[in-house]
Order: C-alpha cells, then structure tokens, then sequence
C-alpha cells in the first residue's frame, strides 16, 4: 500500500466527515486500510498520517460527563420516580443507559455495595 493512496483516504474520508479527520479504527473500518498496512511501513503513528494529510492529531474522548452532578441527579430522578431508594437497575435504566461514565459506574458500585448491607445487622451511628 503506498503513503499517497493513504494519504488521499485521509483527506477523502476527513472531508466526507465534515472536515474531521476519523480515527484509526474507524478508518479502518471505512476503507478497508488496516493499521498494519500502514504502521511501521509508512508512519509510526496515526498522528504522523494526520500530519502528512494536513491534519493534527484527533483529540481523545473524555468519559467524564460535562456536569459531574448528572449521576448523582439521575439517581434521585429514579428515587423520586419510584418513591424508593434505587438500585443500580433504576440508575441503569435511565437516560443513557449503557453508556456509564467512570463517575457513574462509581456511584452504582456504591449503591450496589449498600444494597448488600442488612440493615437489620447493623447498627448505624444517630
């Protein structure tokens, strides 16, 4: 596979995705040029093949969601909804469900760790 015809992918697949350029996989995955194809042959990173396309490297996605009140805020929608303490079921449930961000997935952890708990052995300080 030579630089130019990957280089030429680049910019096509960049400009039919409204000027971004696409990350590797999905690249990958568009036009069939694999990251063996091109690693270690023509460039050491995808960043250098953006480079030479005319791009800078893309950005990484963050996990953390814009407001990080949004866990705390769907569990007591799910409180208030069900006029119950949630579980993780009622937090998996809602807006986004399967799309868990770390600081979500630490408030289920949470919520399924005291769901474990029998109140009736404990006693809990006043």
């Amino acid at each position: 596979m030579e630089k130019e015809h990957i280089v030429a992918e680049i910019r096509r697949t960049a400009a039919a995705n409204g000027g971004k350029a696409l990350g590797k996989g999905r690249f990958a995955a568009e036009t069939g040029i694999r990251e063996p194809d091109w690693r270690g042959r023509c460039w050491a990173r995808w960043s250098d093949a953006l480079g030479e396309a005319g791009f800078g490297p893309n950005e990484f996605q963050t996990a953390t969601p814009e407001d990080p009140e949004e866990p705390l805020r769907r569990q007591e929608a799910a409180n208030d909804e069900n006029s119950l303490r949630p579980n993780g079921g009622h937090l998996r449930r809602g807006k986004g469900a399967g799309q868990e961000d770390p600081e979500q997935r630490r408030v289920l952890a949470a919520v399924e760790e005291v769901d474990h708990i029998d109140a009736d052995e404990h006693t809990f300080p006043a």
